[in-house]
């Protein structure tokens, strides 16, 4: 899994003190602009809301409120408890931080086709892959059913890879 240091995060919202309306209305602009850039040259951007000056527990209710619920939502450990959850707006993210007592510790909007945090890293992949390895060749004495191998054998012609 990628680390917290490694997602890259901006915050930047301009003005002076305003309502949660107000400072709710340029973070869905600057959530616009990042999703239109990601559609345009794939580019993946954070908005980290613990540096969104003025923020209060009212205006994360109300933007959550705003960008609502999507189809997606899951947990991970990486040290701590992390949530991350579609909103509404597919490609716009609400990834929430959790320390041991549960408390939110930061909240990101992280705008991307797949959260970095969910990605698996080369060397975490390469150590799976050596275990995966290890774990089958434990298995070499194990007898084989031939009906499950005949199943999983790709189809005639076929590579067994996804697409």
């Amino acid at each position: 899994m990628a680390s917290l240091h490694a997602i890259p995060v901006r915050a930047e919202v301009r003005g002076r003190r305003g309502s949660n309306i107000d400072i709710a209305r340029r973070l869905l602009a600057d959530i616009e602009t990042g999703l239109a850039r990601f559609l345009d040259d794939g580019r993946a951007s954070a908005i980290d809301l613990r540096h969104v000056p003025h923020m209060t527990p009212e205006t994360y209710g109300f933007l959550r409120e705003q960008l609502g619920s999507g189809e997606v939502t899951c947990a991970a450990d990486t040290g701590m408890r992390v949530e991350i959850a579609e909103t509404g707006f597919p490609g716009v993210w609400w990834i929430s931080h959790h320390d041991a007592e549960g408390e939110v510790v930061t909240q990101i909007i992280e705008i991307t086709d797949v959260p970095s945090i969910l990605r698996a890293s080369r060397a975490g992949t390469a150590a799976g892959l050596a275990r995966l390895r290890k774990l089958r060749a434990g298995m070499a004495g194990v007898p084989q059913d031939a009906e499950t191998t005949q199943t999983l054998a790709p189809p005639q012609g076929g590579t067994g890879e996804l697409p």
